[in-house]
């Protein structure tokens, strides 16, 4: 005759059945998930090396190309004089430089002078001023002509609310004309000062266009034939010679003579200057020898990672990946082949 299991474990004297049918589910539940808890354990541990590995290759040519972008690895640029400031372009000269250089003439930028007011209080006038901006010409025995460049006008209104020197001042220096305003104040006095971007293409002219009679904005002129603003300085490009050859630019900040150089005038010069380019075998053995250390490191880190499993140790997380493997022997070679003379 069949006898019922819980009869024969004594149900009826106190056995909690729910107990012993749950601790048998939970060993069974335990034997089938074990495998997939020792696999995801084992591709955490290898996700977490990978990352680990990604970071230091990530910290490695970060340091790589800095030390690429400041030329401790290219060739280091050189004046003789701080008359002429110089610094790369991007990773600078592809090779050995050798330049003179003399500066007859720097950059520079028009200043027009305003007639004196009493103080940047005064109210200038209503209406509108026109900057145009072009090549300045000046005249035999006084005056000057004008022609227009490509870039547009610019128009500054004076209104009731900045009918001021100093609120014109403002209002050309927010206008994004390019023009500097300000106003030099000595005892009694005010005087706009205006100035214009380096550049013989840059100067400009200022056509006033008033709303009230004079005095208004009219004396904020300045045009061929109406200079009411006087003159202070002149626009005027930048004047040099470059290995026995004369150019000029717009700008005292020149890139375009000196392959991968920018050169910064800040003074003339009587004689010509050295400009040079050329590698410090010094600097390149340290940052090589740093750089090898720092592979060396790597390979140390992916080797721990890689490690087998032996004398009853668990074996590396990497052990058989096949991306460390590949990443080793690259630094491998990196580390041990020729690097040929640049």
């Amino acid at each position: 005759m069949a006898t019922n299991v819980l009869t024969a474990f004594n149900a009826g004297s106190g056995l909690d059945s729910r107990a012993l049918v749950d601790g048998l589910v939970n060993v069974e539940r335990e034997v089938r998930s074990a495998p997939l808890t020792r696999r995801v354990e084992t591709l955490t541990a290898r996700i977490s090396a990978l990352g680990q590995l990604r970071s230091a290759l990530s910290g490695i040519a970060t340091s790589l190309d800095g030390r690429v972008r400041t030329g401790e690895l290219g060739v280091q640029l050189a004046s003789s004089d701080a008359a002429i400031g110089v610094e790369r372009v991007g990773i600078g000269p592809a090779g050995a430089v050798a330049s003179g250089v003399v500066v007859n003439r720097l950059a520079g930028g028009q200043r027009l002078n305003s007639a004196t007011f009493t103080s940047g209080s005064d109210p200038v006038g209503l209406g509108t001023l026109s900057f145009q901006f072009g090549r300045r010409t000046p005249v035999v025995g006084g005056g000057f002509t004008f022609a227009a460049g490509t870039r547009p006008s610019v128009n500054v209104t004076i209104t009731a609310e900045n009918n001021t020197l100093a609120g014109l001042a403002r209002a050309i220096n927010d206008s994004g004309a390019g023009i500097t305003a300000s106003i030099i104040a000595s005892a009694g006095s005010a005087t706009l000062v205006l100035r214009g971007p380096e550049g013989a293409e840059n100067a400009f002219v200022i056509s006033a266009a008033a709303n009230g009679g004079p005095p208004g904005l009219e004396r904020f002129n300045h045009t061929p034939g109406a200079e009411t603003m006087v003159l202070g300085e002149a626009a005027q490009d930048a004047e040099l010679v470059v290995d026995g050859v004369l150019i000029t630019r717009g700008t005292n900040r020149i890139e375009d003579v000196i392959a991968g150089a920018r050169l910064n005038l800040k003074r003339t010069t009587t004689a010509g200057l050295a400009i040079t380019a050329a590698r410090d075998g010094q600097a390149i053995s340290g940052a090589l020898a740093d750089f090898v250390g720092t592979l060396q490191a790597m390979r140390q880190l992916i080797g721990d990672f890689r490690r087998p499993s032996q004398d009853g140790e668990e074996p590396g997380p990497l052990a058989n990946d096949p991306t460390a493997r590949a990443l080793d022997q690259r630094i491998t070679r990196l580390v041990t082949q020729a690097v040929p003379q640049a």
